[in-house]
C-alpha cells in the first residue's frame, strides 16, 4: 500500500478518451500510473503506462523531496489565518514561490500550501482556514509531526526583476511574496510591496515586509486600512518588473 495517491483526470482533445493519472509513493519510489477509461468495455480502466522514479526527482529547476517535519509553533495572525513554523529537511526547496503538500491523518488528498519563508532547517507557512484540512492544521500544537512533500513548483525568476521590482500580493497570496522580497533585498534591489486585503482585520505581514526594508503599501477593498481599492490601484508609475500572487481583482 502506498503512502500517497493523487488522482488526476483529463480528456484528450482529439480522441476524447478519458485518462486517469495516479501518483503513488511506495517505499523509496515515486510511481506514476496512467489509466485509460474505456466506457464501451463495461466502464473498466486499462493501464497504459507505469513509470517509477526515485523519491527525490530532479528535472531542470524542479526537485521534489519528502520529509517528516516537526511543528515548532502554530499561531493565529487573524481570526482565520495562521502562521506555522516547522523544523525539517528543506533541501528540496530551491526557489521562492514554491509550495509544499501536507499529508493529514484521515484525509485522502494532501493540502498544498505556499512557502512563506525557509532556511536550511526551518519552513514557515501561512495558511487560511477554508475547509476541514486547514481547520485540522489550525488546531495542531508544537511537537506534532507532519509528512510533507517539498520543493514543488518552479517559483519566481529573480533574473527578470531589474532594480525596482514591485511585488503584488492579495490575501493568502501575500505569504509567498515574503521570501521573494527577502531574496531581492539581499541582491540590493529597491523592492516595493503592495498588499491587498478585503478589510483591516485581514491584514497580515505588513510590519514583516517593512522590517526587510521594503517600501510597503496596503490596500483594502473597504478602505478601512491604507489605500481604498485593489493592489492594482496602488501601482507606482516607475518599476522594472512586477511579481504577483493572489486572486484577480
Amino acid at each position: 500500500m502506498g503512502l500517497l495517491r493523487v488522482p488526476l483526470a483529463f480528456q484528450d482533445a482529439v480522441s476524447h478518451h478519458t485518462y486517469i493519472v495516479v501518483e503513488l509513493i511506495k517505499g523509496e519510489l515515486f510511481q506514476k500510473v496512467i489509466h485509460q477509461f474505456v466506457p464501451q468495455q463495461d466502464h473498466t480502466f486499462t493501464t497504459l503506462t507505469t513509470q517509477q522514479f526515485p523519491l527525490s526527482i530532479h528535472s531542470g529547476r524542479y526537485s521534489c523531496g519528502k520529509s517528516i517535519f516537526i511543528i515548532l509553533s502554530n499561531t493565529a495572525l487573524t481570526d482565520s489565518v495562521y502562521k506555522m513554523m516547522l523544523s525539517g529537511d528543506t533541501s528540496a526547496i530551491t526557489n521562492c514561490g514554491q509550495f509544499v503538500n501536507i499529508q493529514l491523518d484521515g484525509m485522502f488528498l494532501r493540502r498544498p500550501i505556499s512557502v512563506c519563508d525557509y532556511d536550511g532547517e526551518t519552513l514557515t507557512i501561512v495558511y487560511k482556514v477554508v475547509g476541514k484540512g486547514t481547520e485540522v492544521m489550525s488546531k495542531m500544537t508544537p511537537g506534532q509531526e507532519l509528512d510533507i512533500l517539498t520543493g514543488l513548483g518552479n517559483g519566481y525568476d529573480l533574473t527578470l526583476s531589474g532594480n525596482k521590482p514591485v511585488l503584488l500580493g492579495g490575501g493568502v497570496g501575500v505569504p509567498p511574496m515574503y521570501n521573494l522580497a527577502k531574496k531581492l533585498i539581499g541582491q540590493g534591489k529597491k523592492v516595493s510591496v503592495i498588499l491587498g486585503f478585503n478589510t483591516a482585520s485581514e491584514v497580515v505581514y505588513e510590519e514583516e515586509f517593512k522590517a526587510l526594508g521594503c517600501s510597503v503599501t496596503v490596500t483594502t477593498v473597504d478602505g478601512s486600512h491604507g489605500t481604498k481599492g485593489f493592489v492594482t490601484d496602488a501601482l507606482p508609475e516607475n518599476y522594472t518588473y512586477f511579481y504577483t500572487c493572489g486572486p484577480e481583482p
